[in-house]
Parts: C-alpha cells; structure tokens; sequence
C-alpha cells in the first residue's frame, strides 16, 4: 500500500527557509548596520577609534591590541 501524493506542495518548508532567512538577516544585519550608522558618524574621532583598536585589532590579526 502506497501513500497518493498530495496535489500541492506542503508550506511547511517555505515557512522554515523564510523564518530562518529572517533570523539570519535581523541577527547579522541589524547589529551591523548600527555599527556602520555609529561609525560612519564618529570614524573622524581619533580616540574611539584608538579605543576600538586597542581591543578588537587582535581579532583581525593586525597587532595593534593587546589579546584580553
């Protein structure tokens, strides 16, 4: 005995791929956005940009922070 196919595609998996393409666009392009809207603002400031140097730098390999 064999199950008939059903005459139209079940939603379910759209409604998985659309959630989770949601979830990966607020949750990497939110925060990044923010962060480009509030450097393009304050990149021209000498000391948050030491600042940021001084403790994220080492992520990027750069050397210029010290490894907390």
């Amino acid at each position: 005995m064999r199950p008939e196919p059903e005459p139209e595609p079940n939603p379910n998996a759209g409604n998985i791929t659309g959630s989770n393409s949601v979830n990966v666009f607020l949750g990497l392009g939110l925060p990044w956005m923010l962060a480009a809207l509030y450097w393009s603002q304050h990149a021209e400031d000498p000391t948050l940009t030491a600042q940021w140097h001084a403790r994220h730098a080492h992520w990027l390999g750069l050397g210029l922070g010290e490894v907390h």
